[in-house]
């Protein structure tokens, strides 16, 4: 059984909408706004308690992450720039520019060595970034909006949604290693769909994909084929787009977030829906977003100006480690009276 418990809510010093969240570890999280902000919190005793920094960029923060060392935050925004930011200091480090129009998504590659990033209808491309050298590597481009990117776990492609219909899947290894001025192996090429693709995440086993779409629905299908695969799932119930799709750390779970405020947890294996709550339907937020903590205790939403924290329980996970533990320690004392009946 799952059981979701709110243990906070935050209003934020942001004064306009948040836009998105990015988890640094299980305790540290970052805020960016419309407001051009983007703001740093400490979680203490699973209360939202202390504010640590903030860091201001020009105009409107669309999209941000952490480098995976966690001592860089990166954003990209309305001005059409990345900024990596030095966390200590609040000051940028590097500024990467090259698209031209605004940045619709951000993200950093595992292994830090690269991000990717997408951008409106005025640019359609999406650009892999070196981190070190600040240089764009490699630029696909698509044909429409490019809603949001996504890196596989192994970090040789990157997913990427659109306003026409499309998930495009760029093979990144290929593309960087041979010349940056040619398109990539099409070894995983275009997904069709029949609505406009908002959001897309990997699974942390990069065996399957999900994707948020304006028709209300969440699709899970192979990346791997030029088709979903037989066993797709289409998950159904929400009543308005699926903004932002989010997978827990562990792949049992998928957290989805509605334009009505709706938040759903559904059983990756099975496509039920676990749970449903923060139901608002009075209010409909144009951007907004939910992220798991590293640890998958924890789901972060970001709503207009607030942080709510939800703590994520699986009792049926709990009572299996409870009685692992149990026969553990029984198999450890019987060994032990073995042992010492021996001597």
């Amino acid at each position: 059984m799952l059981k979701i418990i709110q243990e906070g809510t935050m209003r934020t010093k942001h004064t306009q909408s948040i836009t998105c969240i990015a988890w640094k570890d299980d305790t540290i999280f970052a805020t960016c706004s419309a407001d051009g902000s983007i703001k740093i919190w400490e979680i203490i005793e699973k209360k939202i308690k202390k504010y640590k920094k903030t860091l201001y960029s020009s105009k409107y923060v669309t999209s941000l992450d952490w480098s995976s060392n966690g001592n860089f935050l990166i954003s990209g925004g309305l001005d059409k720039a990345i900024t990596i930011w030095n966390v200590s200091t609040g000051k940028p480090i590097k500024t990467l520019k090259g698209h031209t129009g605004a940045i619709e998504s951000i993200a950093c590659s595992h292994d830090g060595k690269y991000i990717a990033s997408s951008s409106n209808a005025c640019d359609k491309t999406v650009k892999i970034w070196n981190t070190t050298t600040g240089k764009c590597e490699y630029s696909f481009e698509g044909t429409h909006c490019l809603t949001s990117v996504a890196w596989s776990p192994d970090n040789n492609y990157v997913a990427s949604g659109s306003w026409n219909n499309r998930i495009i899947i760029c093979d990144v290894k290929n593309a960087v290693s041979s010349n940056s001025n040619q398109k990539p192996k099409k070894t995983l090429g275009y997904i069709d769909f029949d609505s406009t693709v908002f959001s897309v995440a990997w699974s942390p086993d990069g065996k399957y994909l999900v994707s948020g779409h304006s028709n209300k629905l969440l699709k899970i299908w192979n990346p791997y084929t030029d088709e979903c695969t037989k066993h797709e799932k289409v998950l159904k119930g929400h009543i308005s787009g699926v903004c932002c799709v989010a997978c827990s750390p562990n792949g049992k779970l998928i957290a989805s977030y509605s334009f009505a405020k709706n938040i759903r947890i559904w059983n990756a294996t099975t496509g039920e829906c676990q749970k449903i709550f923060d139901d608002n339907y009075s209010h409909h937020c144009l951007k907004s977003s939910i992220a798991w903590s590293p640890n998958g205790q924890t789901l972060a939403e970001g709503y207009f100006e607030k942080v709510y924290l939800y703590s994520v329980q699986n009792y049926e996970e709990e009572r299996e480690t409870r009685v692992n533990k149990k026969i553990k320690n029984i198999i450890g004392m019987a060994n032990s009276l073995i042992s010492s009946i021996d001597h």
